[in-house]
């Protein structure tokens, strides 16, 4: 495990199941804390360590797990732009992980993190960056296989009201523009997602006990939305339902060897490899 400064605001935690990670996938995790909170590293130095440690270890990937500027500071789209540098970064440091031919990457983001990781895949401001990671790159290390929204928050309808300041701050006027449900509204009827995300796999994972009101609801007006997009676009999204799962039970259950906690995880590693393959 290695601890980097990997920007001005950004700082990146590295897994690897070898001392050089050579040859192995790339993994990045951005985690979640509803704008205004998370850290790579919780004061006990046990979560996420133990994410890293499983992914590294058991899945066999470089896992890679990012800070990134949160409320009342950001505001949109500054999660986006942080998973950006941290790609940026991962690219121009691709030797000290053990690169040296191209090899794939995979995304995953969880709530907050999840939102901050579509943002950076779909919206038009960060269009630059998946011209470098995806199938039409010809000269990066780093090709984008699989994306993974964990939990995500699709759409801020009626938000609880000690949320709603949060999401002014960071959103402003241009929340319902910006959240995942408007940007794939704006894929759907300006550019198809496989023309933003070409090459890419995209999973759509959430907890069988998350809330109704804030993510099950708005998951299944995304993924209905999708399927409508799927005509033009011809990309697929997989969706899995970790069974006993709430909104922040899934990171603390890996490390625990306890099959039924972690199902979720080896699920998520087995989509990674088949969209590496793919």
């Amino acid at each position: 495990m290695a601890q980097i400064p990997a920007t001005t605001w950004t700082s990146i935690t590295l897994h690897t199941n070898s001392p050089t990670g050579a040859g192995c996938p790339v993994f990045i995790y951005t985690y979640g804390g509803g704008f205004t909170r998370g850290d790579r590293a919780s004061e006990d130095h046990l979560l996420y360590r133990n994410f890293g440690h499983f992914f590294a270890e058991k899945c066999g990937f470089v896992t890679v797990i990012p800070d990134y500027r949160l409320v009342p500071e950001a505001r949109f789209p500054l999660g986006g732009q942080d998973v950006e540098m941290t790609v940026k970064w991962l690219i121009d440091n691709n030797d000290k992980i053990g690169g040296s031919q191209p090899r794939p990457l995979f995304m995953m983001g969880n709530s907050a993190g999840a939102v901050h990781l579509y943002t950076s895949l779909l919206c038009p401001a960060f269009a630059d960056l998946g011209s470098k990671i995806t199938s039409n790159s010809g000269t990066s290390p780093l090709r984008i296989k699989a994306a993974v929204f964990c939990s995500m928050p699709t759409l801020f309808r009626n938000p609880h009201p000690y949320r709603a300041p949060v999401l002014a701050t960071y959103y402003g006027e241009t929340i319902e523009q910006y959240c995942p449900l408007g940007l794939l509204e704006a894929c759907n009827k300006d550019k198809t997602v496989s023309d933003t995300a070409p090459g890419v796999q995209f999973l759509l994972l959430y907890g069988s006990l998350d809330p109704e009101d804030e993510i099950l609801g708005f998951n299944r007006e995304f993924i209905e939305l999708w399927r409508l997009g799927k005509e033009s676009s011809g990309v697929e999204l997989e969706v899995q339902i970790m069974e006993g799962h709430n909104h922040i039970s899934p990171p603390p259950a890996l490390g625990t060897n306890i099959s039924r906690e972690e199902v979720w995880g080896f699920n998520i590693a087995g989509f990674c490899h088949a969209a590496a393959r793919s």
